[in-house]
């Protein structure tokens, strides 16, 4: 099981997992935050990726349905990946606790 935001997911990283699906069985764990599917009507928002500083207008709707946009075809682009691989994939949110979303996936299980 892989656990990731795939935020950097490129030609590299596919072709690694390709390489380990050769080996073994594997399920990709989606991680988002509702923040990074769709944008709230908040005004301007001071973002950064560390380096950078920018202003992005929330009250846009261009702007909130690009964002939407750029968030669905990144899913879908892992949905086709995880198809060709031949491997699962699971939507895990940030709005409820990892392990209730993992047990309603793979059913409770007794610890022995």
């Amino acid at each position: 099981m892989i656990i990731s935001d795939f935020h950097d997911f490129d030609s590299d990283c596919e072709e690694q997992l390709h390489q380990l699906a050769r080996h073994t069985d594997i399920t990709l764990c989606h991680v988002s935050d509702p923040l990074e599917r769709s944008l709230p009507s908040s005004g301007r928002l001071n973002i950064s990726d560390g380096q950078q500083r920018q202003l992005l207008d929330t009250d846009n709707n261009d702007t909130r349905n690009a964002f939407a946009q750029r968030y669905t075809q990144h899913q879908q682009h892992l949905q086709q990946v995880a198809t060709r691989l031949a491997m699962g994939l699971i939507e895990l949110s940030t709005e409820q606790a990892p392990q209730t979303q993992l047990q309603t996936v793979f059913g409770k299980r007794s610890c022995r």
